[in-house]
Formats: C-alpha cells, sequence, structure tokens
C-alpha cells in the first residue's frame, strides 16, 4: 500500500506533482508538519467531544510535538485536561499557551475556568476580566465574570456583568438563567421567575 500515511504527506506528494509540472513551487497556506498537526487537533476534539478525552490527550501531545510553539494545541489540551478534572495539569497548558500567545482570550477563559474550579475566585475573575478586554464580543467572558461575583456574593456585580452579556447576546440563555439565580439569592423572586422564564423559552433544558 503506497499510500500517504496523513494529509502533510498527501500535501507534499501533491506540491512535487505541482513542481514537476508548472517548475515552481506551490504556495501553500498550511503545508506538511503544520497541516498534520492541524488534523490531530481536529481528531483530538472530536475524542474530547465523544467522551474519550485521555485518548485526546495522546493525540493532542502528538500535535504538540510537532508543533511545541502553537498555543491552540497546549490551550485545548488545557480544555481536555479540565474536563477530567486535572486542573493544576490543565493550568500548566493554558499558561504555556498564554506564554507563547499573551493575547490568547480563549486560553484566558480556559485558565479561569480551571482556577475557578481550584477555589481561586480572584485568580478566575482576572482571567475572565482579561479575556474580556481581549475580546469583548465574546458573550462568555461576560457571563463567566458574573458566575464568579455570584460566587463571591457580589450580586450587584454580577447582576450587572450578566446584564452586559445580555447585552451582546440576548437569546444567551445561560446568563438569563444565571441572571435568575442571582435574582432569587437577592430574594427579587419576580425578577427570578422572569429571568427563568426567559432562559426556558430559548432552551428547554432550563425547565429544571
Amino acid at each position: 500500500d503506497q499510500r500517504p500515511p496523513n494529509w502533510g504527506a498527501i500535501v507534499e506528494t501533491l506540491a512535487a506533482i505541482y513542481e514537476a509540472e508548472l517548475g515552481e513551487a506551490p504556495e501553500l497556506e498550511i503545508s506538511g508538519i503544520e497541516l498534520e498537526a492541524r488534523e490531530l487537533m481536529d481528531k483530538a476534539y472530536s475524542l474530547t467531544e465523544l467522551g474519550r478525552a485521555e485518548e485526546a490527550l495522546a493525540t493532542y501531545d502528538r500535535a504538540i510535538a510537532l508543533q511545541p510553539n502553537f498555543p491552540w494545541a497546549w490551550a485545548r489540551k488545557g480544555r481536555a485536561l479540565r474536563i477530567l478534572n486535572r486542573c493544576e495539569e490543565s493550568l500548566a497548558c493554558y499558561d504555556e499557551a498564554l506564554r507563547l500567545d499573551p493575547n490568547y482570550a480563549w486560553a484566558l477563559k480556559g485558565r479561569g475556568m480551571a482556577l475557578e474550579r481550584m477555589g481561586d475566585l480572584e485568580g478566575a475573575l482576572e482571567a475572565h476580566r482579561r479575556a474580556a478586554q481581549l475580546d469583548p464580543s465574546d458573550v462568555w467572558h461576560w457571563h463567566n465574570q458574573g458566575e464568579i461575583y455570584q460566587k463571591m456574593g457580589r450580586y450587584d456585580d454580577a447582576i450587572a456583568m450578566l446584564e452586559a452579556a445580555l447585552r451582546i447576546d440576548e437569546r444567551h440563555a445561560n446568563s438569563w438563567a444565571k441572571l435568575g439565580q442571582v435574582y432569587r439569592l437577592r430574594r427579587q423572586y419576580d425578577k427570578a421567575m422572569e429571568a427563568y422564564e426567559r432562559a426556558i423559552a430559548l432552551d428547554r433544558r432550563y425547565a429544571w
């Protein structure tokens, strides 16, 4: 069987044919090792979504071995570790992603979620704040700040963050549900019911 073993090898084979026929090398957006690393990344993400996070970790490691300076791979590995509740290892991966790209908002979001699980609410809040500064259009950065403020008992701040999230996306069911929780904790039951009803209308899973 002479088939190329992966997409990177296929690209290299086709590039060689192109150059032999036309006398010049093709211009490729990504090629060889980079393409193979991305293929592994896609496979690892699919494994994570299928609940096979341990297999995903091994696949992420293969991608990182090919491209150790690829922040996306480190951040995605951090997510898989967080799903497995291996939060210290997860945090180390997010930190490596941020060392490679200090303005990587998605890695900051993941870092905040790992810190929250570890009980470091102040650290988590700072990570989500920085993520929101870098990517203010992502509703989750504001929602996540609201969730942290709720856990801190800072309900006014939580409401402000959740309202900011809903200004970005008024159909964000998670933010409506979280807003309902905050109003319930403040014993503002009419507002809590209104927020819960909005969440349920958008996503029936909130019918609990």
